[in-house]
């Protein structure tokens, strides 16, 4: 008889489970502590099953078009221009909102911009960012209509 409360497993936690251990029988196998790795052939053995599912996609890329189709139907050039620097240098939504007009932090003439630094933050490398003809010709727009409107 088969326990009532018993759930079955989803494939992508068997898979997410297996994983780290792999990687441990790997390490044993390098060091010869054993003399496979039993759960590499496990998790092999797991992927290769005829009827496994394929893995769900977690997030869909936005598409070029919809990236001109949303910049050309935003209206407040702040959100436009928050945009296109999200679409066109790649940062992350909280690295953006830590930007900077400051002198350190921006320079439009040098075409730059900096993502001020944080402890533990997921940016490693190059935190200056260099910005595009296009990125440009949207800060040019935005920066006088910003002086007018933020408080100093």
């Amino acid at each position: 008889m088969a326990c009532p409360q018993r759930r079955p497993v989803l494939q992508e936690t068997l898979e997410h489970h297996l994983y780290p251990l792999v990687s441990l029988y790997d390490y044993l196998y390098r060091h010869d502590v054993v003399e496979n790795n039993v759960a590499a052939r496990v998790l092999d053995e797991l992927m290769n099953q005829p009827n496994r599912t394929p893995p769900k996609q977690k997030y869909r890329r936005i598409t070029t078009e919809e990236v001109e189709k949303l910049l050309r139907t935003t209206r407040p050039p702040h959100l436009k221009t928050a945009f296109a620097v999200l679409a066109l240098t790649g940062t992350r939504c909280g690295e953006m909102q830590r930007l900077r007009t400051s002198p350190q932090f921006f320079n439009l003439e040098e075409r730059w911009l900096e993502v001020p630094y944080i402890p533990k933050q997921k940016r490693v490398g190059e935190s200056r960012l260099w910005m595009t003809d296009e990125l440009i010709g949207w800060l040019e727009t935005y920066m006088p209509w910003r002086e007018k409107r933020v408080k100093k």
